[in-house]
């Protein structure tokens, strides 16, 4: 079961493979990692679609527990309301691609925007441990979105296979 203190160690892993894999800002590294990677290992495909349909629920979710997710309290109104606003349509979007079997460089990089925008929330605010149980539900499958798009690209980057990647790096497959 995924913890904070795991699903933060996948976040530096994924974090650490796309600054030496993809030159720009962090989110535009996060972004292109996980466009290259699923682009290049269809096997990772139901790992990201998992990943999305754990996010699902937050459709539905209000806007305070989508803040929680999505946005810092501290950012002006207006900000925070056009986050929750992104991140209901993005989630939705993103559903309706999975479940319609879609792939892509787009769909791979809503995703990855997804994971970039509530790495802080998973990784350390308190608010989502308590709002409906979605933590239990989002954390594990953010981790392994993560971890196995961390060991595509040392797998791409060592020239190994995906498979090879994951038992090095002790990823259950």
């Amino acid at each position: 079961m995924a913890t904070s203190v795991t699903a933060f160690l996948a976040w530096k892993a994924y974090l650490i493979v796309a600054r030496g894999s993809v030159n720009g800002p962090e989110k535009v590294q996060c972004g292109r990692l996980a466009t290259l990677m699923l682009g290049k290992f269809d096997e990772l495909w139901p790992t990201a679609a998992a990943f999305a349909k754990a996010l699902k629920p937050l459709t539905v979710a209000s806007a305070v527990e989508l803040t929680d997710w999505y946005a810092d309290p501290s950012l002006p109104a207006k900000t925070i309301d056009k986050r929750v606003r992104w991140a209901k349509r993005s989630i939705a979007s993103v559903n309706a691609a999975v479940e319609r079997q879609a792939r892509g460089d787009a769909l791979a990089e809503e995703l990855a925007d997804h994971a970039y925008a509530i790495r802080s929330a998973v990784l350390a605010h308190g608010a989502i441990h308590s709002t409906g149980n979605r933590f239990q539900v989002i954390v594990p499958l953010f981790e392994e979105f993560t971890s196995r798009i961390a060991c595509a690209g040392y797998a791409d980057r060592a020239e190994i296979s995906l498979q090879d990647a994951f038992e090095e790096c002790r990823v259950v497959t």
